[in-house]
């Protein structure tokens, strides 16, 4: 059958951005979280051994290492002028985890393609256990119940080119607990829509 269009189409620049943050992450804890320097020389220029040496240096022995020394010689002060040499991190602020909001905000994004909730991938960030409730309830009317509806009638069509003596009919997702049960159980015996006989086996008793 005609499959169509993947949800993750209108989230596929969050998923490539997520990934490539993840990736810078990798890299800086794997160079021992050594921000990116530019190297500053004010009075002088360096032979060119030097600036080979300076290049090896960052380019394959400080990567991976945890804690490297590089001897630079530098030419002495002359009278007009002195040799200036200085070290300049490009990342000066916290790079800690970096990106940290941006992969939040690509999170929503790609959960908004799949209409799923928040609470549904484990998180709970500024969400009530009431909001939570609500969204779940959403998710099921909105998305799951309808999506097993289409299902359910393309393996009723598939079934019916071979027999009419049954049909498929998929269990929906429950959002009620033990307690929430017993509770609907208690009621509908009071009222005697129920007798007591039919709740113990709902219940399992």
């Amino acid at each position: 059958t005609y499959y169509g269009v993947s949800d993750i189409v209108p989230a596929m620049k969050a998923l490539a951005g997520d990934d490539f943050a993840q990736q810078f992450n990798l890299d800086y804890f794997e160079h021992k979280a050594a921000p990116r320097y530019v190297i500053v020389i004010k009075g002088a220029s360096l032979s060119q051994n030097a600036e080979k040496k300076i290049h090896e240096f960052f380019m394959s022995k400080l990567k991976g290492k945890h804690h490297r020394s590089l001897y630079i010689p530098l030419p002495a002060d002359s009278s007009d002028s002195k040799v200036d040499f200085t070290m300049t991190p490009v990342e000066a602020g916290n790079q800690d985890g970096s990106f940290d909001q941006y992969r939040k905000s690509n999170r929503d994004d790609i959960l908004m393609a799949h209409r799923v909730p928040l609470s549904k991938v484990g998180h709970a960030d500024g969400l009530s256990l009431g909001g939570a409730s609500d969204a779940d309830k959403g998710f099921k009317e909105q998305v799951t119940r309808p999506e097993q509806d289409r299902l359910e009638k393309r393996l009723n069509r598939i079934v019916a080119e071979f027999t009419d003596m049954f049909t498929m009919q998929l269990n929906e997702m429950s959002l009620t607990d033990e307690d929430k049960q017993s509770q609907i159980e208690e009621r509908l015996v009071r009222m005697k829509i129920k007798v007591p006989n039919e709740s113990r086996e709902k219940l399992g008793l």
